[in-house]
């Protein structure tokens, strides 16, 4: 038994494998391809044994070629270390210093007792790193040198052809290449160079085969891999440059330049929103990597985001301002904002440049159109007519300029000279209609148009000009003609549906425009014009749910537009719900934060909340974005009322009827103000604007009369009162009659008119306050009380019936004055008014304290109202403080100001005086 367990122990011993077992089988891998495999065994190896310097040596040398280089040289130092010759390991280690960008360490290795190949080799590395820096002298120098000790050093031959490439002969570097690849063609580098070359030329199919041959010389070469995905993308062979990216993402899952080129593959396939997948990962990963900020500013450009866009391609432009790529698409989101003096700064550099750049001119052309500059727009087709003179486009171009500019003579040449090249332009065509049309002159455009139906009879904008023609000279039966055969040759076709339903509306028949738009619809579910169309022709129909459902259509289907949204916010604010106008703008309010559509809505929708800090900033910002627009600084106005800045409310009103001096409502609030400002004059002037843009309009028609009441002339003021209350039969304006009537002196004329007012509409609570109030001025107190009674038993919590009747009846019932004047304190408590009355029945109740603190609250909002100043003064004098309450009766009552109760403040006055 102990000799068998012996055995057992022997048999063991022998089978365990060395450090030297595991180095072999690491060589047959590599042999064999294998590289993953030999790895571990090398590693196995270096377990067994950490100073195998082969190992070591090996090991460093597969990661070298495995593309990582840190472990290269962590392997070949410590290889180097222990014992393995410099002729084998420096030629190594300089590679995977190159590849670590540590240039200063490579440059001063110390080539020592190096043989010819090895010296050579290091050299040649030495040279790469000299030229990546442009020190091409330097690195020539080396070169020489590597040369000199081994002339056919392949190493050194590659770098001088680099060199002579670098110094601008590539002629003269493609011979040096193609006289070594014949003699040595096994070396990898020169086979990447050589695809360097063709790619810097424009042979992207031999730069292709050239990267290839390296990639076959040297199959861990991620870096020609890359190189050939690049020229296979450029070559648009999609599934090729696929399959280099697959195997480049295996060897590095998180580089960046491969994300970015599995975005270019992408995004040439149209697949945007996997592009800006694979672009976001490449610039996350490596934030200045130029490429792909620009191409995902493309993609989401692609993808309708332009704010985001905006941020990439801004940011592109401003780190890479020479790149004219950048510039366009930057001009492209400019041109789409509307900032078209911005698309000239952007584009005229290129334009300016040798660079013959069509798209840059036209882009150009367009923006100076759009800012009314006409001949520097012209001068730009003319050049773009020159370098495509056979471009119908471009002579169309040129015509439509000159027309706007007046040459028509000039631009029917053009659009002659457009149709010569191709008769089928239908855009020629159309122009060329419509210009005559405009001129009237319409036997020569119904030739011309006559002459495009022979010439294209199956093409549906033939049909669509003639359409167009037969409409605009009054021939409705034959527009209708020519738009149903539009519309029977281009199924769904926008243009001819749109117009077949205005037909059917202009006749009344909403049902017939209403299936014409649903056919369009049918074949686009998502276009937003037709849409809106139907959500209009619903909304004159009184189909709100039907309107609200298109309109919600149309946002879900093109959740980025702002028409849709701002017509339901609209909607909303019309049905008294301003509070949902930021919900239906949504995420707008973010990306498109400056619109001025929705700025509008949304600084309407703060007014109406009373949010006065929201509005105005709100609206601060739409008049930034539109500064010459006078409906902008007239909601600016209200805002700055809405804060109770009357200065800046003023300033903004004047400067919108600087900009629109027929604006109505902010020339009727001027002249408003200047009635409250006694300016008579001034408010004469704003009257006489009024009247001619609306003299019957009641408010014009009130403001005169309030200006005749002023002038004094009582007969007018009655009579243009009456005039109004006769037009508008609305309680404010019947009001107004008899307050007119009372001053005249017919109080019961005016009691009068008001009881019968009530007697026709008994559920009138502004009328019936108002009788009660005027009833107590007449000193009908037990009338008004009853009016006041009448007001609760309708609106149990009215809080100024409750106040109002609280003050009247504040000698009689003071407990249940009392009452009515807490419960309208709760009602309204930010109402100064019913605080007021509240504080002066809290000092019967013997309340001084609480009084005292309601009255700070109140002269805290008005320090100078006298009323409010008496009433203090009433409660000092109460609480036994009577030196507060005479110093502020006499600072008072040393004033001019008249109030309701002076006499009763000069009693007390007194009687704190003599103290009786």
């Amino acid at each position: 038994m102990i000799c068998l367990l012996a055995a057992l122990v022997v048999t063991a011993c022998s089978a365990e494998k060395t450090d030297q077992h595991y180095y072999d089988r690491a060589v047959e891998l590599v042999e064999q391809g294998e590289m993953r495999a030999a790895v571990i065994e090398l590693k196995n190896a270096l377990s067994k044994n950490p100073n195998n310097p082969q190992a070591r040596w090996f090991l460093g040398k597969i990661h070298l070629e495995d593309g990582r280089a840190a472990e290269a040289e962590k392997e070949l130092l410590r290889a180097r270390e222990l014992g393995v010759v410099d002729d084998t390991v420096l030629p190594f280690l300089a590679r995977a210093m190159l590849a670590q960008g540590k240039t200063a360490e490579l440059l001063k290795m110390d080539p020592g007792k190096l043989s010819a190949r090895p010296l050579a080799q290091l050299l040649s590395v030495q040279a790469a790193a000299l030229i990546s820096g442009q020190k091409l002298d330097e690195a020539t120098d080396k070169v020489n040198w590597a040369l000199a000790v081994q002339p056919d050093a392949v190493e050194a031959i590659t770098e001088k052809a680099r060199i002579v490439l670098a110094r601008g002969d590539a002629d003269n570097s493609r011979s040096i290449l193609e006289a070594l690849l014949q003699q040595q063609g096994d070396y990898a580098p020169s086979w990447s160079l050589l695809g360097d070359l063709e790619r810097s030329q424009g042979r992207l199919e031999e730069a292709e085969s050239a990267y290839g041959k390296a990639i076959e010389r040297w199959r861990n070469n991620t870096a020609d891999y890359l190189k050939r995905a690049v020229v296979r993308v450029d070559l648009k062979k999609y599934n090729q440059a696929q399959e280099d990216i697959d195997l480049i993402k295996l060897r590095l899952p998180k580089y960046f330049e491969v994300h970015y080129l599995q975005g270019l593959v992408h995004f040439h396939q149209q697949r945007y929103p996997e592009a800006k997948e694979a672009f976001e990962f490449s610039v996350a990963q490596n934030k200045d990597f130029l490429p792909a900020q620009f191409y995902l500013g493309a993609t989401l450009l692609e993808l309708g985001n332009i704010n985001q866009a905006d941020i990439y391609l801004s940011g592109f432009h401003r780190d890479n301002p020479n790149s004219v790529a950048g510039r366009m698409l930057l001009a492209q989101i400019r041109h789409t904002e509307g900032r078209f003096d911005e698309v000239v700064k952007l584009v005229q550099p290129v334009v300016s440049s040798d660079i013959a750049d069509i798209n840059a001119i036209n882009l150009l052309a367009n923006a100076y159109i759009q800012l009314a500059q006409v001949k520097q727009a012209i001068g730009l087709y003319r050049k773009a007519l020159s370098l495509q003179p056979e471009s119908a486009g471009a002579h169309l171009r040129l015509a439509a300029a000159l027309l706007l500019d007046g040459d028509t003579a000039t631009a029917v040449e053009q659009l002659n000279g457009a149709l010569a090249l191709d008769p089928t332009d239908q855009s020629a065509y159309g122009l060329l209609v419509q210009h005559y049309a405009k001129q009237k002159e319409w036997e020569t455009a119904e030739k011309i148009s006559a002459d495009n139906l022979e010439r294209n009879p199956e093409a549906a904008k033939a049909h669509s000009i003639a359409g167009e023609l037969h409409l605009a000279a009054g021939r409705i039966e034959a527009a209708k003609a020519e738009f149903a055969k539009v519309a029977e040759l281009s199924d769904g076709d926008v243009f001819a549906n749109q117009n077949l339903a205005a037909i059917a509306i202009a006749a009344g028949d909403a049902e017939s425009a209403e299936q014409k738009y649903e056919v369009v619809l049918a074949k686009q579910p998502d276009h937003l014009d037709t849409l809106m169309k139907l959500a209009f022709l619903y909304e004159k129909q009184g189909r709100e749910a039907d309107m609200i459902s298109r309109l919600n259509q149309a946002v879900k289907t093109n959740p980025n537009a702002v028409e849709p949204r701002t017509a339901l916010a609209r909607y909303h604010l019309s049905k008294g719900q301003p509070q949902q106008v930021a919900v239906v703008l949504g995420e707008l309010l973010q990306t498109q934060s400056d619109n001025p559509s929705i700025l509008d809505v949304l600084g309407r929708s703060k007014l109406a909340l009373g949010e006065g800090a929201n509005a105005r900033s709100t609206l601060m910002g739409l008049v930034r974005a539109q500064p010459r627009s006078a409906e902008a600084h007239f909601l600016l106005s209200q805002a700055h009322a809405l804060l109770g800045d009357e200065r800046a409310m003023r300033v903004a009103l004047k400067r919108a009827v600087e900009l629109d001096a027929n604006h109505f409502k902010a020339r009727l609030q001027l002249g408003q103000a200047a009635l409250t400002d006694r300016d008579l004059p001034l408010a004469e002037t704003h009257l006489k604007v009024l009247k001619a843009v609306a003299s019957d309009n009641p408010a014009v028609m009130r403001l005169e009369a309030a200006l005749a009441q002023a002038s004094g002339d009582s007969d007018k003021a009655l009579a243009l009162y009456q005039q109004v209350f006769g037009s508008t039969s609305e309680t404010l304006d019947m009001l107004s009659v008899a307050r007119q009537k009372w001053v005249m002196g017919e109080s019961d004329a005016s009691l009068a008119m008001q009881a019968e007012w009530l007697t026709a509409h008994p559920g009138d609570l502004t009328a019936r306050l108002a009788l009660a109030s005027a009833y107590y001025s007449a000193g009908r107190l037990d009338d008004a009380a009853t009016q006041y009674d009448e007001v609760l038993k309708q609106s149990r919590d009215n809080p100024l019936a409750l106040n109002n009747l609280a003050w009247q009846i504040r000698d009689q019932d003071s407990e249940r004055a009392l009452e009515y004047a807490e419960r309208a304190s709760r009602l309204a408590p930010d109402s100064i008014d019913i605080s007021d009355t509240l504080s002066v029945l809290l000092i019967k109740r013997g309340d001084y304290d609480r009084a005292a603190r309601i009255s700070d609250r109140i002269l805290s909002r008005a320090p100078e109202k006298a009323l409010f100043l008496y009433h203090r003064a009433m409660i000092d004098a109460a609480a036994g403080n009577r030196q507060a309450a005479l110093k502020i009766l006499k600072d008072l009552l040393q004033g001019e100001a008249g109030f309701t109760e002076r006499a009763d403040a000069e009693a007390l006055l007194l009687k704190l005086q003599t103290g009786s």
